[in-house]
């Protein structure tokens, strides 16, 4: 029986879903322990279903940065990367002719006018599938990944128990702002975690960039795209963090002085 809350129906299906995430959250940690320590392979299977990924390794946060060169032109004596706009950038080999050349760009079919840069910035991280020959590499990043689901369960477990007490009419009570407070401090460890092992990350990997080689020519293609591991972190998210904190704190003592005006009165 629905109790006398409003949108109490919508607060159990929230609630519903919240325990679905912590079941599949704990079911891909499970899986990934028992496939680190006990399998050969990146993935288990079973009853025709497969658990995993076929292709060994671990996922890693980075930031791609992606500024292709406009033009890449095949000389006899090598490749050179044009830059439209930044020509300074290009080497010229003095008697030498260029074989063919290969044009990189957006194109805008409905309008023609409309010149796309090739230079693209993402605010957001990517996922990079990391493998290496040295076994506490991948430890490490296997360590890493368990724990990050593991703050991803903690987060989901601590809004259920919010749903619950908003669904027994107990959310502005003050026990309940130690948990709004507990979720300002996981998104701050979070990003505090992130900063630290990009740096990690970084020193395991530097910052990797894209190459294509030609075989058996062997001519290398520098595409300029690469990987930076030290910037996974988001400001954004460690200040929502803080002001998380900082409001649990003012609506506290603002029910607590009700609460006393109310027993004075």
């Amino acid at each position: 029986m629905a109790k006398n809350v409003k949108y109490f129906n919508l607060a159990r299906v929230i609630k519903a879903f919240l325990q679905l995430g912590v079941l599949i959250i704990s079911i891909q940690i499970l899986s990934g322990i028992i496939a680190d320590v006990f399998a050969e392979k990146s993935h288990l299977t079973f009853a025709g279903w497969t658990v995993g990924y076929r292709t060994k390794g671990n996922f890693v946060d980075a930031r791609m940065n992606f500024n292709p060169p406009d033009t890449l032109r095949v000389y006899k004596n090598g490749v050179n990367n044009v830059y439209i706009g930044d020509e300074g950038r290009e080497i010229l080999f003095e008697n030498d002719t260029v074989n063919h050349e290969i044009i990189n760009q957006f194109i805008s079919y409905d309008n023609r006018d409309v010149r796309i840069s090739n230079e693209i910035s993402s605010s957001e991280n990517v996922k990079v599938r990391v493998y290496s020959k040295n076994k506490i590499h991948n430890v490490f990043w296997s360590i890493v990944g368990q724990v990050k689901s593991l703050i991803s369960v903690l987060f989901l477990i601590v809004l259920t128990k919010l749903t619950n007490r908003y669904m027994d009419g107990d959310i502005l009570l003050p026990k309940s702002f130690k948990l709004f407070s507990f979720l300002g401090w996981l998104l701050i460890l979070k990003e505090v975690f992130a900063y630290f092992i990009g740096i990690v990350n970084m020193l395991i990997m530097q910052h990797p960039n894209f190459h294509i080689t030609s075989i058996p020519s062997g001519l290398n293609y520098d595409l300029n795209i690469s990987l930076d591991f030290t910037n996974t972190g988001s400001l954004s998210a460690l200040g929502v963090g803080m002001l998380v904190i900082l409001l649990a704190q003012v609506l506290k003592q603002a029910i607590l002085i009700k609460e006393e005006q109310d027993l004075t009165i």
